[in-house]
C-alpha cells in the first residue's frame, strides 16, 4: 500500500484530489501536515475544514512536523497554496528523495524553480508540477499540424504570489501542453477588461493568450491548422487529467513532464509579467 503524505491543507484542490484517490486500492492519505501563511488569511481559513474532512472521511493522521509526515509517507503531495514557502519547504524533505508533486506554480521566479529542479535532481526526488489545463483532454491537438493556438481565460490577482504566477499560470500551462511550444518573444496589448499576450515561438509560429476580467471562470481554446480552425472549451471535469496524470506518478515516481517542460512554464509566466510592467517586447 502506497502511503501519500499531504503538506498544506489550504487550497480547494485538495477534497478533488483525496476523493479520487480513494477509489484506488493501492494508494491511502496516511498524513497530512496542516501549514499556511499569515498573511494569506482567505487560503487559512480552508485549514480546518480540509483537516477535518481528511482525518474523518479518509482516515488520514495529523503530522505535527515534516519529519513526522516523512516517516509516514511514500509520496508527498505538496499542495501549499501560498508558492513563497514551496521552497523552503521542499528543502526540508528532499534528503529523504521521495516523490513530490508541487501545487502549480513550482515556484515564483525562474531562478528560484531552477534552484529547485537542481537540489531534486542532486537528491534523486522525482518532481510533477502542473496546473490541471495541461492535461485537460479538451486540448489535445495534432502538434505536427499546428500553425497557431490561443487560449482565453479568466485572471485573478494576489498581491503575494508575483502577478502571473497566481492564475496565469493556468493559460500558460494550457498553451505549453497544445503546442509544446518553445517561446522567445512575449509582447502584450492592454485594455480595461482584458490582457492580450502574443507568443512567438522558436519555430516562427504565432500564439496568444487573452486574460479577461469579466466575473466569467470559463477556459477556452482556438487551434488553427492549415485549412481550418477547432474551438474548444474545456469542461467542467477539469481535474480528471491531472488527477490521473497525478495517481501514476504516485505509483511510479516517473514525472509526465521533464524539468525542461516545468522551466519552460514559468520562464513564459516570468516573461508575462515583465511584458506587463514594461509594455514591450520581451525576449527570452
Amino acid at each position: 500500500m502506497l502511503k501519500v503524505g499531504i503538506i498544506g491543507l489550504d487550497t480547494s484542490h485538495v477534497t478533488p484530489f483525496a476523493k479520487a484517490i480513494s477509489n484506488e486500492r493501492d494508494i491511502i492519505i496516511s498524513s497530512v501536515f496542516p501549514c499556511t501563511s499569515e498573511d494569506f488569511r482567505f487560503a487559512a481559513d480552508k485549514v480546518s475544514i480540509n483537516l477535518s474532512h481528511l482525518k474523518n472521511d479518509y482516515g488520514a493522521e495529523q503530522a505535527h512536523s515534516l519529519d513526522q509526515l516523512m516517516i509516514h509517507s511514500d509520496v508527498i503531495w505538496m499542495e501549499t497554496a501560498d508558492a513563497r514557502n514551496r521552497f523552503s519547504q521542499f528543502k526540508k524533505i528532499a534528503d529523504a528523495g521521495k516523490p513530490v508533486y508541487i501545487n502549480k506554480p513550482l515556484a515564483l521566479s525562474l531562478k528560484e524553480a531552477d534552484q529547485l529542479l537542481e537540489l531534486a535532481e542532486q537528491k534523486g526526488v522525482p518532481v510533477m508540477s502542473s496546473s490541471a489545463l495541461r492535461f485537460a483532454k479538451e486540448i489535445k491537438v495534432d502538434q505536427n499540424n499546428l500553425v497557431s493556438a490561443a487560449c482565453f481565460g479568466p485572471i485573478e490577482w494576489q498581491k503575494t504570489q508575483n502577478g502571473y504566477f497566481w492564475y496565469g499560470i493556468h493559460l500558460v500551462d494550457m498553451l505549453h501542453g497544445m503546442t509544446g511550444a518553445k517561446v522567445k518573444e512575449v509582447s502584450i496589448k492592454n485594455s480595461n477588461k482584458k490582457n492580450e499576450f502574443h507568443l512567438k515561438d522558436t519555430e516562427g509560429r504565432n500564439h496568444f493568450m487573452t486574460f479577461h476580467q469579466n466575473g466569467s471562470y470559463k477556459y477556452e481554446a482556438t487551434i488553427s491548422y492549415p485549412d481550418e480552425k477547432d474551438h474548444k472549451e474545456i469542461g467542467s471535469n477539469l481535474f480528471d487529467g491531472l488527477i490521473k496524470m497525478l495517481t501514476e506518478f504516485t505509483r511510479s515516481g516517473k514525472a509526465p513532464l521533464s524539468h525542461d517542460q516545468m522551466l519552460d512554464t514559468i520562464r513564459i509566466t516570468e516573461a508575462l509579467n515583465h511584458a506587463q510592467l514594461s509594455s514591450v517586447k520581451v525576449r527570452l
